[in-house]
């Protein structure tokens, strides 16, 4: 009986091992990969030809991108996403890549972003002098995240992610705008969730402002049927030589 109960706990054992190694292997591929938008143009080491560098190394059948349904579906050119047309929807064309857009339909996307905008002028209104405070500390957060980058590998890095998490809370002490950053994040959120459960095994990109990375990786490392990878998971600073 002893010896039944040992065979019984390595069968056990066995199955477990088998069975998390298989879902592991059958976990979706989520990829975080942070533009710079308007940025790109001078920042001198995240450029156009970078992003198509990491594109072409993760190789996604499917980029969930930071536009509206509206503005994909028109192919609007984007006055502040210029990595769009420059990068990703070359990419997307040459390689049968499908896009999905994360941002809210409208009215919806209008109204938030109108809520933000009252937000905004509201507290400017009541507190300037904390708002010139808040403006002076964003401004030291982007100049040490700039001035100490070298490579789009610095911009999707967890220091990155560390940076942009505390000017957001300092953000949300002063605005109060937890609420909406949440809304407009968790549009993106549920977009990739969907897109997980209606594409499961494929590789999926997220292309989205690299201020929203920490929020999204902490959504989404929670989900066991995803497998979360950042950019430096697939490119090296050999492929931007």
């Amino acid at each position: 009986m002893h010896f039944v109960k040992k065979i019984l706990i390595i069968l056990s054992l066995f199955i477990i091992f088998t069975v998390d190694i298989l879902a592991q292997q059958y976990k979706t591929e989520v990829i975080l990969i942070g533009t710079m938008h308007q940025l790109h143009k001078n920042s001198g080491f995240y450029d156009f030809n970078d992003i198509k560098i990491i594109l072409n190394k993760v190789h996604p059948a499917i980029i969930c991108v930071e536009l509206s349904p509206e503005h994909l579906a028109s192919l609007q050119k984007q006055k502040n996403k210029i990595e769009y047309e420059y990068a990703i929807f070359p990419y997307a064309n040459s390689n049968n890549c499908i896009l999905i857009p994360m941002e809210p339909e409208e009215p919806r996307r209008t109204k938030l972003i109108n809520e933000y905008i009252s937000l905004n002028q509201e507290i400017e209104n009541t507190i300037p002098n904390q708002v010139t405070a808040l403006e002076k500390f964003n401004q030291i957060i982007y100049d040490s995240l700039l001035s100490n980058s070298n490579s789009p590998l610095d911009i999707n890095s967890g220091k990155t992610l560390l940076l942009t998490g505390i000017k957001h809370e300092f953000q949300n002490k002063i605005y109060g705008e937890g609420p909406l950053w949440d809304k407009w994040n968790n549009n993106f959120l549920e977009v990739i969730l969907r897109t997980v459960s209606e594409n499961p095994g494929k590789r999926i990109a997220v292309t989205v402002g690299f201020e929203h990375l920490y929020w999204l990786k902490a959504k989404l490392e929670k989900r066991n049927y995803i497998n979360l990878f950042s950019v430096k998971d697939y490119v090296t600073e050999k492929d931007f030589e």
